[in-house]
């Protein structure tokens, strides 16, 4: 089968001013959700390859966004 490799990354978005606390919380919860995981689509077997981590909050206007970037290994089948 034909390995790819890649990173998934995904934004948690929060108003600012209701504190970083809550936007935290829910990076953690991104990470602890897709830690150690494999997933199955269309054939294709997905594997977090190492833990996903967390990167600084970034203000942008009236939202804070806290990018999460999940490493990640796929395998497709041989046609």
């Amino acid at each position: 089968p034909q390995q790819k490799r890649g990173l998934l990354q995904v934004s948690v978005v929060w108003p600012v001013g209701q504190g970083i606390i809550g936007a935290l919380d829910v990076a953690d919860q991104v990470i602890d959700h897709f830690k150690n995981q494999s997933l199955f689509a269309s054939g294709v077997k997905i594997t977090i390859s190492s833990e996903p981590w967390a990167a600084g909050p970034l203000q942008e206007g009236e939202r804070v966004q806290i990018p999460v970037t999940i490493p990640y290994i796929a395998f497709e089948p041989e046609n």
